[in-house]
């Protein structure tokens, strides 16, 4: 029995009589009339297997046999530090296992990325499998769990803030659009977030004028074109995005042309109109007086006795519009 990846015959590990791992056996063993060891075999982790005849001839080779062994979780004590973190493992340890979790109460809060040392060396913590941490990730009183990633060299957080269960809440909500849907968003009210650019999914407001350096819609409209008086103006761009499926297409930019959206076929646009009616009109009084001939007032005014200003529209309140173009 040898170590897993390697010529056990070459390799030879430690194997042992008990399941506690304190009795070590011979090795090689022997194996009975029906080719299985004279001995029942506990190794740890994964090991490879190599069984040979009396003469020295290989029957059987298994280079990978076994399952890792279960994951320690180990109590850190003694934390101190703000950002530079140290502390005491329980039992002490002066290398980190791979996979093996570690969990801490934090002293304070962060105020910028952290390292943690307790007996193997300060190693950076990671979220997200890239992202340093920020201010605010850890904060003081909070209990922590990371696991060391020896191929990374690193510790990934396995608990995550209020602030990033929030952020990726809010990413959710956005990331299930579907490309090419128009969505409205409060932005007025303090608080609400913005869909965001910064994952997968692809968006653009629908707003003239936003397509400048560190504008929203940077780098993804092009040929924009404004026309119009207000209310009456017309508001258009083009996609451009080379990973959208919509690259090349044209859009309205309604937040900038106001216009509503109803249902009915899609892009099929409609202007102001009046459903048909009726006003009573007033004003011009005709009357035959008592004597010969007709007389007729001289109050020619006409009046349809109604007012209004310069669209047409029914009551409403505003919002943002995004599309998901990507």
């Amino acid at each position: 029995v040898g170590a897993a990846g390697q010529d056990p015959k070459l390799n030879p590990i430690v194997i042992y009589s008990d399941r506690e791992l304190t009795t070590p056996l011979a090795n090689p063993q022997r194996t009975d009339s029906y080719g299985r060891a004279q001995n029942k075999i506990w190794v740890t982790d994964r090991y490879s297997l190599k069984v040979e005849d009396s003469n020295g001839v290989q029957k059987l080779q298994d280079l990978q046999r076994g399952e890792l062994a279960d994951s320690p979780t180990i109590n850190l004590i003694n934390v101190q530090g703000i950002n530079d973190v140290t502390a005491d493992a329980v039992p002490p340890v002066s290398a980190y296992v791979d996979k093996a979790v570690y969990v801490l109460t934090v002293v304070n809060s962060n105020t910028g990325a952290v390292t943690l040392d307790f007996g193997g060396g300060a190693k950076s913590v990671i979220k997200n499998n890239a992202d340093a941490l920020v201010t605010g990730d850890w904060s003081a009183g909070s209990i922590q769990r990371v696991t060391y990633n020896a191929f990374s060299d690193r510790f990934d957080t396995l608990t995550f803030s209020t602030v990033e269960i929030n952020e990726s809440i809010a990413l959710f909500s956005t990331t299930i659009r579907n490309i090419g849907e128009p969505f409205a968003v409060w932005d007025h009210i303090t608080g609400c977030p913005l869909p965001s650019n910064d994952a997968t999914a692809t968006f653009i407001k629908l707003t003239a004028g936003e397509d400048g350096v560190g504008e929203y819609n940077e780098g993804l409209l092009t040929s924009e074109s404004v026309s119009g008086t207000a209310p009456d103006v017309v508001a258009t761009a083009v996609i451009s995005h080379a990973p959208s499926p919509m690259n090349g297409q044209t859009v309205k930019l309604i937040n900038s042309s106001r216009q509503f959206i109803r249902p009915g076929a899609s892009g099929t646009e409609q202007d102001d109109q009046f459903a048909a009616h009726t006003h009573s009109i007033g004003g011009i009084i005709d009357y035959v007086g008592a004597g010969n001939g007709r007389t007729v007032g001289n109050n020619a005014t006409v009046s349809s006795g109604s007012t209004g200003g310069d669209e047409t529209r029914p009551r409403n309140i505003g919002a943002t519009y995004y599309m998901r173009i990507a």
